[in-house]
């Protein structure tokens, strides 16, 4: 459990020039009930070509943070797989610099549970060529909301159906 706002269970920081191709597999970090912890997963500023895969994050402020850093944006995530629990933002996109443009990430298959935001994006004003994806994640127990204040494109695939009794999908 750790008590700075820069702590983080797992912390990949790429340059100017990049920290490309980084893989985390079958990781759980839990943070003390009590306190919790900051950020489960950081990519700083080029980590670039990450991909997270399988695991789970608790009692986190924050499950994974991508933080573009100023100029050198954190492009081409997937996240998928992942557990993620009592946080105030799964996954946080967030930059120093509004123009920053963090392209590329792919949310797939999670589960998100008993949280805020499941996807924050603040501080970042211009849109991505690629948008962020959400597709096949699963929510429950006040799972939360898309924060994106600053309307930055979502390619959402993600609903919920509750079928009729009648209804011809059962």
């Amino acid at each position: 459990s750790g008590t700075g706002a820069g702590y983080a269970g797992i912390k990949i920081t790429g340059s100017a020039t990049g920290g490309y191709w980084n893989t985390i597999e079958s990781t759980t970090i839990l943070g003390n009930v009590l306190d919790g912890i900051p950020i489960g997963i950081l990519l700083e500023a080029a980590a670039n070509a990450t991909s997270i895969i399988g695991g789970s994050i608790g009692n986190s402020t924050t499950g994974i943070k991508i933080d573009g850093l100023a100029a050198s944006p954190a492009n081409a995530t997937l996240i998928t797989g992942i557990d993620i629990s009592s946080y105030t933002n799964a996954v946080l996109m967030t930059s120093t610099l509004a123009t920053a443009i963090i392209g590329g990430l792919r949310i797939i298959g999670d589960r998100y549970e008993n949280g805020t935001n499941y996807l924050s994006i603040t501080g970042i004003t211009t849109q991505p060529a690629i948008p962020p994806f959400l597709t096949g994640n699963f929510y429950v127990s006040n799972a939360g909301v898309i924060n994106n204040p600053n309307n930055i494109w979502i390619d959402a695939w993600d609903f919920s159906i509750t079928p009729a009794i009648d209804s011809p999908f059962l």
